[in-house]
């Protein structure tokens, strides 16, 4: 499960290759942590209120302001991708505990209204450990592999645009930067267009 979600190419996957390219391995890691406390928030609520829960995402008022406040956060961050200035990419010593909790903040926001994260989790916890009838035991071991591999692959994604950032020009890192903020327009565009 921890490699399905991953592998999908979603606004949370942009992000961390550009921050990890653009600001460093610091940076990226602060959103790659934001992006895992959404899923464990998650987590917590599709396993302890699930019926709750679901009672609650059927309702299309539910659905529509969720759908309007995601579509719009990812347009927001996408039209300031696209226009903001290049800085210049070097892994600043300016980062500190202000702009780490910022981008922590990126990557919580951009996870946590993102509507596949909430299916995502809602539908692994029905059809596996709902349906399979775990203990907390053994559901705190799949989530904690889940979420594990995730925090792998995230860390392995930042260190790569990392290491590969010292050959990019400055031109495909400008290129970078407004394809990722077109991307998340377009996330965010479908998203609000979904729902209204």
């Amino acid at each position: 499960m921890g490699l399905l979600l991953t592998s999908m190419v979603g606004p949370i996957f942009f992000t961390l290759l550009q921050t990890g390219i653009e600001r460093g391995i610091r940076a990226g890691l602060a959103v790659s942590f934001g992006e895992l406390f959404s899923d464990m928030l998650y987590i917590l609520t599709a396993y302890f209120g699930l019926k709750w829960l679901m009672q609650h995402v059927d309702k299309s008022q539910f659905q529509f302001y969720v759908g309007l406040l995601g579509g719009a956060i990812l347009l927001l961050f996408g039209l300031v991708s696209i226009f903001s200035k290049m800085s210049p990419p070097v892994e600043s010593k300016a980062l500190n505990a202000k702009s780490l909790l910022g981008f922590f903040g990126k990557g919580f926001a951009i996870n946590t209204f993102n509507p596949f994260t909430l299916i995502f989790w809602m539908g692994t916890t029905s059809s596996t450990v709902i349906a399979q009838h775990y203990s907390t035991i053994d559901a705190a071991l799949f989530y904690g592999g889940t979420v594990g591999t995730i925090a792998l692959f995230d860390v392995l994604k930042v260190w790569g645009a990392q290491t590969i950032r010292p050959y990019l020009k400055p031109n495909f890192l400008i290129w970078l930067r407004r394809a990722t903020g077109i991307g998340l327009v377009i996330f965010g565009r479908a998203l609000v267009w979904k729902v209204v």
